[in-house]
């Protein structure tokens, strides 16, 4: 993974009480306690190893559906799928706040988290940044440092995220990337959310250590690799 999720962790104790409110009544209030510092090197090269594209598990066979990334993430399960239109106008929108850069239509996650932690404000750019953050970390993280702007044609009332079933999409994300990683070079950036991934490993290692002898055995007590590297 490109991107270290103690950058969105430390973005979200930045966060001012007026925008944690409105995180909070959109539907993603259980983001404000995400608290993931670093993605475990061989742990997740396996997990994105053993997840099959076309029944969404890890080969186990460990199902993943919309409740267990409710479960995992806290993201709403709305009715609506979220919704993207094929129009560059919200992109073009969400682009003035940095008309100042070289280039536009390159703008780094590390401004985007510069910008979020400098204001106090609960206004639209705010909540615009919240989510493509959001992006970033939890549905599909970009391969380079800059914020994926075609996601960004999202099209749905801001403060009623909770309308939208987000887990869904984070499913969607999940297949998608997984495949498309798993078809190219290993040593290229796993895009996909691998905290949906590691999080139901890491329950299963402490509810049952058969489990976890049987899975990373051979690649990390005979290899001599660390968990936590």
């Amino acid at each position: 993974m490109k991107l270290n999720p103690t950058l969105f962790c430390d973005m979200i104790e930045s966060l001012s009480s007026a925008q944690k409110d409105w995180v909070t009544k959109t539907g993603f209030g259980s983001i404000l306690d995400f608290n993931l510092q670093s993605y475990p090197k061989y742990l997740s090269y396996i997990v994105v190893k053993n997840f099959d594209c076309d029944s969404c598990g890890i080969m186990v066979i460990l199902q993943i559906t919309e409740n267990d990334v409710h479960r995992v993430l806290g993201l709403p399960i709305g009715p609506k799928s979220v919704p993207f239109i094929k129009s560059d106008s919200l992109a073009r929108e969400w682009r003035k706040q940095y008309s100042d850069n070289k280039d536009p239509f390159r703008v780094a996650v590390k401004d985007v988290l510069s910008v979020v932690k400098d204001s106090t404000l609960s206004d639209e750019n705010f909540k615009k940044n919240f989510i493509a953050l959001m992006f970033c970390f939890f549905f599909q993280p970009p391969s380079n440092s800059f914020i994926r702007q075609k996601l960004l044609r999202f099209c749905c009332n801001l403060d009623r995220c909770f309308d939208y079933n987000w887990c869904e999409f984070v499913i969607s994300c999940l297949k998608k990337t997984t495949r498309f990683w798993l078809q190219k070079d290993e040593t290229e950036y796993y895009t996909g959310p691998l905290p949906v991934l590691l999080m139901p490993c890491f329950l299963c290692h402490l509810i049952s250590l058969v489990f976890c002898y049987k899975l990373f055995y051979n690649e990390f007590y005979l290899s001599g690799n660390d968990l936590n590297e």
